[in-house]
């Protein structure tokens, strides 16, 4: 009986340190939490059946740690049902939703919403402060510099990332050519968004980086048209 139960004990410790290996394999941050709860409570069954006596100041915390993300957990649930979304805003997402969960895009929606704007509104004005990062979602817009225009804007380009990025003044005029759909995210709110949750500023910030890159080639392409073509065969 002895020998049985230093069998299982040994099955339920060596089970515990593999389930825990596995949360730290995870990404996504709701199966980490449901897989480090599974890993405690083996851990907990484990250290009740060492022959000693139970070691309860590990088993106490634990449970206090199992509490802490259960909490956690029914948090991230009620953020994930929280999540409504049109078929229209999931194509809008989509490029975001690749790279986070119904949860992380719920907090992220609170901190802005969605818009719509009429030709001749004005979503950053140069050298002034930008409230919002601004994703395009339908419609066109206008960039201008120093008044000349420079650039137009399509669905699927951030406004504001620069002044995001940096918490300088807007570089550049952009005004709405035609009516145009945008999701609107409070930079500040953003800003304290993504210090709380490193893997959704992962995802925004790589999302601009790849939007940085794309208008700094435009814009390269722009002024050296001459250089551009001389490399054509």
């Amino acid at each position: 009986m002895h020998e049985s139960s230093g069998y299982f004990g040994l099955i339920v410790g060596n089970l515990t340190y593999i389930v825990v290996g596995i949360s730290w394999l995870l990404t996504n941050i709701m199966w980490l939490r449901i897989v480090a709860v599974i890993g405690l409570c083996l851990e907990i069954t484990y250290m009740s059946q060492q022959p000693g006596g139970p070691v309860w100041t590990t088993m106490g915390w634990d449970t206090v740690f199992i509490t802490i993300n259960l909490v956690q957990l029914a948090i991230l649930v009620r953020d994930r049902l929280s999540l409504r979304l049109t078929k229209e805003e999931r194509v809008y997402l989509k490029p975001v939703l690749e790279r986070l969960d119904k949860a992380q895009i719920a907090r992220m929606l609170r901190t802005g919403g969605w818009k719509t704007f009429e030709p001749g509104e004005v979503l950053t004005r140069e050298g002034e402060s930008v409230r919002d990062l601004v994703l395009l979602c339908a419609g066109r817009a206008e960039v201008r510099v120093h008044d000349t225009l420079i650039a137009h804007i399509s669905p699927g380009v951030f406004i504001g990332e620069i002044a995001f990025t940096t918490g300088r003044g807007a570089t550049a005029t952009v005004t709405i050519s035609e009516t145009s759909r945008v999701l609107a995210l409070d930079q500040e709110k953003l800003r304290a968004l993504c210090k709380h949750d490193q893997q959704i500023a992962s995802a925004i910030y790589h999302l601009l980086g790849g939007g940085l890159a794309d208008k700094m080639h435009a814009s390269n392409e722009r002024q050296h048209p001459a250089a551009e073509g001389a490399k054509a065969p």
